[in-house]
């Protein structure tokens, strides 16, 4: 039964970690990324 629990809480443990990691990658590549690729295409459209 303790080691039903310690498993079930680890999982969720390790769940709710990755969701945040996740969440946090996906506001990463919106805030960081995608502008940063914007600007290299609006650069490539000025240089032909």
């Amino acid at each position: 039964m303790a080691s039903t629990f310690k498993f079930a809480f680890e999982f969720s443990v390790f769940d709710a970690a990755n969701r945040l990691l996740r969440t946090i990658g996906d506001r990463f590549t919106r805030t960081t990324i995608t502008p940063t690729a914007s600007i290299l295409f609006d650069t490539l459209d000025v240089i032909p």
